[in-house]
């Protein structure tokens, strides 16, 4: 019997299976009261492997130009497996003048990691880590995988931040978590609308859960503020953003709804009020 965990990638991905996923302390760059948002992962004893998929990359090239790392994600072969735990650590370094940027980690077609930026405070390096349970997509990590990744990053004269990137996956061995999926499937789809044809999942499969990630640009980056679409239209030279607050991603399968997932209220670090 198998249990698949197909993937939508970057507009539509994959959750169900509860995980601990954290990040490592967040430190606001105005303050010196450091706040964590959520209990560290937790790691193994015994014997583990680390493999690292970007070494002090950075997000951009002596040009200025944005570019992503990316290889081929093959399993250690001292720590074949089965894992009891696999962990990503991502750390980023960057000084300067920067906004928030948004960066990714994609294994094998699947997004497995989607998040933004901390802004620097200055001449001196800010830098933070956030780790991530990667435990879920085991099954895809079994085989080598292409992988690529990074954060998309915007310089010039002004904003001069450059992110600093070490990215690694860290094996734990042991016996795995009951509730690991069998198979992992990514449908990746930047659209606003976005169709897929599930091809290629197993024929015996007794359960799937879904995982979606969505990213918010323009107006749906600070969606809280946008107005009704009437109102919009009766002040055309203000530049209002339209069609409300509200926010929501739908899903269907053959035509039957099957999911409705609310937008989560996050604030990007360049929004209009920073102290939300």
């Amino acid at each position: 019997m198998k249990r698949a965990l197909p993937a939508l990638g970057a507009l539509v991905v994959a959750l169900a299976i509860p995980t601990a996923a954290s990040a490592a302390p967040f430190v606001e760059p105005y303050t010196d009261n450091p706040v964590t948002a959520e209990p560290p992962v937790s790691r193994p004893a015994g014997p583990h492997c680390t493999v690292t998929l970007a070494d002090h990359f950075m997000s951009n090239a002596p040009d200025g130009s944005a570019q992503d790392f990316s290889g081929t994600l093959t399993p250690p072969a001292e720590c074949a497996g089965p894992w009891a735990k696999v962990v990503m650590d991502y750390t980023v370094s960057v000084s300067g003048r920067q906004f928030d940027r948004f960066g990714d980690v994609n294994i094998g077609g699947t997004e497995v990691y989607w998040g933004t930026t901390e802004e620097p405070s200055g001449a001196q390096p800010t830098t933070y880590t956030v780790t991530k349970d990667l435990t879920e997509y085991s099954a895809l990590l079994r085989s080598p995988q292409a992988f690529h990744g990074g954060i998309i990053n915007y310089t010039s004269d002004v904003y001069t931040g450059v992110y600093d990137q070490t990215v690694t996956l860290t094996y734990y061995e042991g016996t795995p978590p009951p509730n690991v999926p069998d198979a992992v499937v990514g449908f990746p789809a930047q659209d606003a609308t976005a169709h897929f044809t599930l091809s290629g999942l197993p024929r015996n499969i007794v359960r799937v859960d879904m995982e979606m990630t969505l990213e918010g640009h323009g107006c749906d980056e600070q969606w809280f503020s946008d107005v009704p679409a009437d109102v919009s239209a009766k002040y055309p030279s203000a530049g209002l953003c339209t069609h409300g607050p509200y926010r929501e991603a739908d899903v269907s399968l053959d035509g039957h709804a099957v999911a409705a997932v609310h937008t989560f209220p996050h604030i990007y670090t360049g929004g209009i009020v920073p102290t939300l």
